[in-house]
């Protein structure tokens, strides 16, 4: 089964509005779980304590979409930040606008308007990467197999991501998809069937 690819921020997008006199914040961040989602939610929220509002969104690595409006009217705040990373096709993101009341009421359209400019111009301002899910093997063999190994590895379209010299050599492989039935069977072929690649997980792998 192929694994799955997409796109997340590499760093830092910030982005300011002012709306009749109301000031909004835009920040669009990495956020590749759930605990460093809610540690950029309270870190914001510390660093702009004396704001009116801090609304954020994000949507992780799994498609988990979470959203809050933080006392703004419901659907007028976290709704169009959670639309504009999905617009983006972005994941393992978050983005955070803390807005300043200017004594003006907006209405909702208003709010609206104003929360979706500052998303878009905060994800249009964060480098972006491609993130690649990789299936991790791990093999176990004698010093005399790792060629035969390593070469099954790039044969069948894996990539060596680390190697460890001891009594035996221990190979850590990448792949793109899980269970490539042609490496197993090589590495089995290689050895005699005295080793196995073991199935450790699947590996978030970055490209810029």
């Amino acid at each position: 089964m192929s694994l799955d690819s997409y796109y997340a921020p590499a760093g830092r997008g910030e982005s300011q509005l002012t709306e009749k006199r109301s000031r909004f914040l835009g920040f669009c961040l990495p956020a590749q779980s759930e605990d460093a989602a809610k540690a950029q939610i309270e870190s914001t929220r510390a660093k702009f304590s004396n704001a009116r509002h801090v609304v954020w969104a994000y949507v992780l690595p799994d498609g988990t979409v979470r959203s809050s409006d933080d006392g703004e009217p419901q659907g007028t705040a976290g709704q169009p930040l959670s639309e504009q990373l999905r617009h983006a096709e972005l994941r393992g993101a978050i983005i955070l606008v803390a807005r300043y009341f200017g004594g003006i009421l907006l209405g909702p359209g208003g709010l609206r308007r104003a929360y979706s400019e500052t998303a878009a111009s905060a994800v249009a301002a964060a480098p972006k990467m491609r993130v690649r899910q990789m299936a991790q093997y791990r093999v176990v063999v004698p010093y005399g197999a790792q060629a035969l190994i390593k070469n099954a590895v790039t044969l069948h379209g894996g990539t060596v991501s680390a190697c460890d010299y001891g009594e035996n050599v221990d190979i850590t492989a990448l792949f793109p998809e899980e269970n490539p039935e042609e490496f197993l069977a090589a590495v089995r072929d290689a050895t005699n069937g005295a080793s196995q690649a073991v199935f450790y997980g699947i590996s978030a792998v970055s490209e810029i």
